[in-house]
This record gives structure tokens, sequence and C-alpha cells, in this order.
């Protein structure tokens, strides 16, 4: 695969879909081709074995909501537990309608944000904190 993806020619694309592993191995031998060339689609959401609990602060409409979220729950069904509303389509990481700002340290899990989305946005549908306290921005 990395010799594959290694050089291409301008205006070269990159498509795939099919697990969530070898899908994974696409996006790391791609990681140098532009974000806008590079096309993703897996056929089911990734498998992680280990979750933990965090906190999240979620600010929507000037008000600002603190919470915990069990190793057990997504983040996106902790903030609707706490009455806020966020869109989202899939809820399996592959459409990026629930997408949202963030700012902690972040356990992408999705298989549609690019490199570049990843510094700025998480899914909060199957994305998760990977320590501390996880700051979210609703619309």
């Amino acid at each position: 695969m990395a010799q594959l993806l290694n050089t291409h020619q301008r205006g070269s694309h990159v498509y795939s879909c099919g697990s969530s592993k070898f899908v994974q191995l696409v996006r790391d031998n791609a990681s140098h081709w532009h974000d806008n060339n590079v096309h993703f689609e897996n056929f089911s959401p990734a498998e992680h074995a280990c979750n933990s609990a965090f906190t999240a602060i979620v600010s929507q409409a000037g008000t600002e909501v603190e919470f915990s979220v069990s190793a057990k729950q997504s983040l996106l069904d902790a903030i609707r537990a706490q009455g806020l509303r966020l869109d989202s389509a899939c809820e399996i990481g592959t459409c990026g309608r629930c997408k949202v700002t963030y700012s902690g340290d972040v356990d992408h899990r999705d298989s549609v944000l690019s490199a570049r989305e990843r510094q700025t946005y998480m899914t909060p549908c199957v994305s998760r904190a990977k320590s501390g306290v996880l700051k979210l921005e609703l619309a």
C-alpha cells in the first residue's frame, strides 16, 4: 500500500471503501496527499475494545453544561441526555453530520473527517476523550 500511494500525479484521487482496518491502512499511507483528493467510506464502524468514562463541558447558545460520560455511553447520547440538541444521521462515524468543534485530547474514531478537520472537529457519535476533560461548542 505504501508503495502504491507513495507518489501520485497532480489531480489524482484515491477512493477507499471496505472494513475499518483496510480504510485505516489507506488513510495512513495517503496521509501526505491533499485532503480533497482522498476519499473514504467504511462498511461498518470501527471497533474499540476499551472505553473510559470522562467529563464533557458543552457550550450552546451561551450556556455551559458539565457532565460525565460513562464508558458504556456515546458522547452524543450523553449530550442528548442533558437536553441539548445535536443533529446526527448515521451515528457510526461515517457521515459527519454531528461534527462539532472541540478542545481537549480526542480519540477520533470516525471514518469521515480528514486529518486537517480532526484538528478542529470531532464526531461525538463515536469519538471520545482520550483523557481529561473534553470541551465542545454546539451551534
